[in-house]
């Protein structure tokens, strides 16, 4: 699959809506998730560009897909696009090039990206916010199965109230790497999981 740049250009309108297109397509083949031909040429409709062939698409759009689902299925498609690609620097930029050559568009793929929460759209700071939360909340279970194993082990490890839990230096010592093993354990079995359930 070819992969979409725009960071050697400037993105023009026309440009950054088939970058957005491309993204909708790629991810969407990658989650197995079913995106029409009507539903592809709809993320592009602008009533600003109105003609008989986009009217009869609209009509063709209201007639086979609720708009809600569609609005709900595409930003979701676009969330995850970007984090899948927010790890790369020529590719957040790609992204933010394209956002930006688009702030005074008018079509409506943006009411998804805005739904998407996407930094660098019209909702830049609510998208920041918005994306720093998921990504709390996609930490917190791990998190909490590090400190659930981890946090006994430093009690019984270094013993910082004098608990006497184990008077033996060595034995502590000794179980020091166990925890740690134990930590790392916990952590991989969740992840290994969740990638499980993230690819049926």
């Amino acid at each position: 699959m070819a992969l979409i740049s725009l960071e050697m250009q400037p993105a023009t309108t026309e440009s950054a809506k088939r970058f957005l297109l491309a993204k909708l397509e790629e991810q969407a083949a990658l989650e197995g998730v079913p995106l029409s031909d009507v539903e592809k040429e709809m993320f592009l409709f602008s009533e600003d560009t109105v003609s008989e062939k986009m009217q009869a698409l609209a009509e063709e759009f209201d007639a086979i897909c609720d708009e809600a689902d569609y609005e709900g299925k595409v930003s979701k498609l676009l969330k995850a696009a970007f984090r899948r690609d927010k790890e790369e620097p020529d590719a957040v930029t790609a992204w933010k090039e394209s956002l930006a050559a688009l702030k005074e568009a008018n079509f409506y793929g943006l009411v998804m990206v805005q739904q998407a929460g996407l930094p660098f759209s019209r909702r830049s700071v609510a998208g920041d916010i918005r994306l720093g939360a998921g990504a709390f909340l996609d930490l917190a279970p791990v998190t909490a199965i590090a400190l659930a194993v981890g946090v006994p082990g430093f009690l019984i490890v270094f013993d910082p109230f004098q608990w006497g839990l184990i008077h033996s230096e060595w034995i502590r010592l000794a179980l020091f790497p166990v925890f740690v093993f134990g930590v790392w354990l916990a952590v991989g079995r969740y992840s290994e999981s969740e990638f499980a359930k993230s690819r049926k």
